[in-house]
């Protein structure tokens, strides 16, 4: 799961700070993640009106057959990276930010990780990390480094990338959080 709250600072922190309990005990639940961003969504109304939404990318990975079951609240866009530098392509299931609507458009998705495929999702921050000439990183960016996924670890992509974004972007202070996580199978 990947998350991202719309505003900054302390009531912004307070509101991931539900948002990711929520999560955490509907996921334990036990359904699927478009019903688990649902349930978080119904409850996130129920107890928070600050008017902040909070936008999620939730999957559930069958370790032995490599099946990824997700779902996609606003977030944005998972790469997903086949081995031997075949394609690198978004994971784009409907959805709606959650903690606005009573009942966010969801819709899940499964596809299965080959040996070698690898799974990137971040937030905003790296790919809206701009430099001194007000270029961003951007999502081509992020999706080239990703293209030779298979000769790397997932922690490797996660140093490379990281590093890639600091070269990008010099001395302009990063105004954004930046968070990635990387999945691989391996073969």
């Amino acid at each position: 799961m990947v998350a991202d709250v719309s505003d900054k600072g302390v009531a912004a922190a307070l509101y991931m700070a539900l948002s990711r309990a929520v999560m955490r005990a509907s996921a334990l639940e036990g359904r699927g993640p478009a019903e688990t961003l649902r349930r978080v969504n119904r409850i996130l109304l129920e107890d928070a009106r600050s008017g902040m939404f909070v936008s999620m990318f939730y999957g559930i990975l069958d370790l032995e057959t490599g099946e990824l079951t997700y779902a996609r609240a606003g977030h944005n866009p998972p790469f997903w990276a086949r081995a031997g530098g075949r394609s690198v392509e978004a994971l784009l299931p409907r959805g709606t930010v959650l903690g606005i609507l009573d009942d966010p458009d969801l819709e899940e998705e499964v596809i299965a990780l080959a040996p070698g495929d690898a799974l990137a999702a971040y937030t905003d921050g790296v790919t809206e990390s701009f430099n001194e000439k007000d270029e961003e990183f951007g999502e081509d960016r992020l999706k080239q480094m990703l293209a030779n996924a298979a000769s790397h670890t997932a922690d490797a992509l996660v140093s490379l990338i990281d590093a890639a974004v600091r070269v990008f972007t010099g001395e302009r202070q990063q105004f954004d959080d930046f968070t990635l996580v990387v999945v691989k199978r391996e073969g």
